[in-house]
């Protein structure tokens, strides 16, 4: 019996498992890349629906918002204000939230309160004695401890540069106290 010749060697099979087939026929026809892009599109608008996660201080926020009696919420969005050293709105939030609080509960946001009235206050205290000790090195230019002193409350004041000279005199005094050594560690990383 003799096979029937269909005039197509499989060989030459147009349909090939590695070529990716056309949409022959239809509206689709020549269309490849039509689902694909389709469901990629989906994807972008269904995570574009989606909230963005949120940090803290942004979930503290809508929260107050959402609840603007709630005296705990404004507590809490007070130490994140005090966190990133933004003390006068840190005051008004925990402000509020003694505001928001029964007297009998209130202590410890009154000694909080107290907290950032004095922290608000500590560069003029700082910039006072720092005053104070420089004058001090300049009638006693021997004076190690002194220069100790001043060193770190320059570092305070974020005075690096003079933090890091009156640390170097106090060494050029004494460069086997203890103390000194012990803060090079501080002014020389």
């Amino acid at each position: 019996m003799k096979k029937k010749q269909t005039g197509i060697t499989p060989k030459e099979s147009p349909v090939s498992p590695q070529i990716p087939r056309k949409i022959t026929a239809g509206p689709l026809k020549g269309r490849v890349f039509l689902l694909p892009a389709s469901l990629f599109l989906a994807l972008v608008v269904v995570f574009n629906l989606l909230p963005a996660p949120q940090t803290p201080f942004q979930a503290l926020t809508t929260q107050a918002l959402l609840r603007p009696a709630e005296a705990k919420i404004h507590f809490q969005l007070a130490q994140l204000y005090f966190a990133a050293n933004n003390f006068a709105q840190a005051q008004v939030e925990a402000k509020t939230a003694l505001a928001l609080t029964p007297p009998k509960d209130s202590a410890g946001i009154k000694s909080y309160l107290n907290l950032l009235a004095q922290l608000q206050n500590e560069p003029g205290r700082l910039q006072a004695e720092t005053s104070h000790w420089e004058k001090i090195v300049n009638c006693y230019p021997g004076y190690r401890d002194g220069y100790l002193i001043l060193a770190l409350l320059y570092r305070q004041l974020y005075r690096d540069t003079q933090a890091l000279s009156s640390w170097q005199r106090a060494y050029n005094l004494d460069p086997n106290n203890e103390t000194v050594l012990e803060l090079k560690k501080v002014f020389i990383p």
